[in-house]
């Protein structure tokens, strides 16, 4: 499974938010209401692993290795942050 079809995918629906778990076929956000993916099995462990390899800094994969999660987001440069 590859990063880029799940992210087309996501862009055709005009959605904005790609969810991923173990257990479940990938699912996107579109107004509101969450909706799986058609075409996508259920997603194991190693395929959440191989999509998370592609998308965690190198720096951070230890951690993501020993914890089994990332619990903090960077936010995204350019976008406005409440505070």
């Amino acid at each position: 499974m590859r990063l880029d079809d799940l992210v087309s995918r996501l862009v055709q629906r005009n959605g904005s938010d790609l969810r991923q778990k173990v257990g479940a076929p990938p699912a996107v956000r579109v107004r509101g209401l969450l909706g799986y993916l058609e075409g996508f099995e259920v997603l194991g462990p190693a395929d959440v692993e191989e999509i998370l390899r592609d998308i965690i800094p190198e720096n951070l994969i230890g951690e993501f290795e020993t914890e089994g999660r990332r619990t903090s987001l960077t936010p995204c440069r350019g976008r406005a942050e409440s505070g």
